[in-house]
């Protein structure tokens, strides 16, 4: 769990075995790698806002997130802090905020 979030002391048994067996049987786990097999991003043509999660374990911000300012300079990058990489987990509420932020244009 210390993967994907940021306490994973503060995730229930249950909810972590739920997290586990739905990734294992989520049917565009597969398919969904080639797509981010370090290929060059196209840049949306709408708004586009790419949130970082501060302790993500994953995708290394400090690695990932320069490299997506690079290959998507139009999109607006923010760091999501105190979240590991399910900030839904972590923080409900910040995610809520930029998903609102986002959708509004801010």
């Amino acid at each position: 769990m210390s993967q994907i979030v940021a306490r994973p002391r503060e995730v229930p048994a249950w909810a972590a075995e739920h997290m586990n067996h739905a990734t294992a049987r989520c049917p565009g786990f597969l398919p969904t790698l080639p797509s981010i097999s370090g290929r060059r991003p196209v840049m949306p043509s709408c708004p586009t806002t790419i949130a970082w999660a501060e302790h993500d374990r994953l995708l290394l911000t400090s690695r990932q997130a320069p490299r997506a300012r690079r290959m998507l300079p139009g999109a607006r990058h923010l760091i999501l802090h105190g979240c590991g990489h399910v900030p839904m987990w972590d923080d409900p509420e910040q995610v809520a905020r930029v998903l609102l932020e986002a959708s509004a244009g801010g």
